[in-house]
């Protein structure tokens, strides 16, 4: 100990000190070195690990986020209309509501041809909307949100129809009729009106 304290040889003491601050300082320095290389890479696998995870994350939701077709079990359909009783010569207006009743956004075709309003009285099948739908422009996919209602307006022009959209068939008496809804394998509960 006294050797270190009291430096011993044929230089004068202040060399010897001049060595070991030298000798102290280096070694000072390399150990700062390593510790600044430790923390640089630790640093570094954890930013590489949570971009890892964010990376994750997206491509879940990715893969996650494209919506799928409505199923049945998410349906809810609904029809009313403007009024419940109609004066001669005035034409009902359907409205049917169709409800994403699942947790999940979905998709839904609500077209002419996937959507329909049939009319009947009694046993009498008076008219439906499919009879003579516009298929050309029939398709319309939309996308709904949990608990998102979609309502789509249907006209009925007093008139009777058939499978093929003939001409000429006998108009509707006076009488009370009933509307009912489908649309992706639901049935609405009837709707029940007065014509005069």
């Amino acid at each position: 100990m006294s050797n270190v304290l009291h430096p011993v040889g044929p230089r004068p003491s202040r060399v010897y000190w001049l060595r070991r601050i030298v000798v102290v300082a280096v070694l000072i320095a390399v150990v700062a070195a390593v510790v600044m290389l430790v923390r640089l890479a630790s640093s570094g696998s954890a930013d590489g690990a949570a971009t890892g995870a964010r990376a994750s994350t997206t491509a879940t939701t990715r893969a996650s986020g494209t919506p799928q077709p409505c199923p049945a079990s998410a349906v809810s359909l609904a029809v009313t209309a403007d009024a419940t009783t109609y004066g001669a010569g005035v034409n009902p207006t359907f409205t049917v509501t169709v409800t994403n009743a699942g947790t999940q956004p979905c998709t839904l075709d609500a077209g002419e041809a996937a959507r329909q309003v049939v009319v009947t009285s009694g046993a009498d099948r008076i008219w439906s909307s499919g009879d003579c739908a516009n298929t050309a422009a029939a398709t319309k996919l939309v996308l709904l949100n949990a608990g998102q209602p979609y309502e789509a307006a249907v006209p009925w022009a007093r008139v009777r129809s058939a499978a093929g959209c003939p001409t000429g068939l006998p108009a509707p008496r006076p009488g009370t009729y009933q509307a009912i809804a489908s649309l992706a394998g639901k049935t609405s509960a009837p709707l029940v009106m007065t014509l005069k």
